[in-house]
C-alpha cells in the first residue's frame, strides 16, 4: 500500500499528494507514533445517477 502525503494548510484546505480535496464538510484525523495517521472525510457529492452491480 502507497501512503499519499497529507497537507492541511492555515485555513484548513486538504491536500492529497498536491491535490486539493473539495467539498470538505468536515474531517476527523487520528494519528499515532505507532502506525500511520488516519484521516475520515465528510465531503458534499452530487448524485445525478448511482450504479450498483450485486455479485453473487
Amino acid at each position: 500500500m502507497k501512503l499519499q502525503k497529507l497537507v492541511i494548510d492555515e485555513n484548513e484546505h486538504i491536500y492529497l499528494d498536491g491535490i486539493e480535496i473539495s467539498n470538505v464538510k468536515e474531517y476527523i484525523l487520528k494519528s499515532s507514533a505507532e502506525k500511520p495517521a488516519e484521516l475520515t472525510l465528510t465531503i458534499y457529492v452530487i448524485t445525478n445517477q448511482v450504479y450498483s452491480e450485486l455479485k453473487l
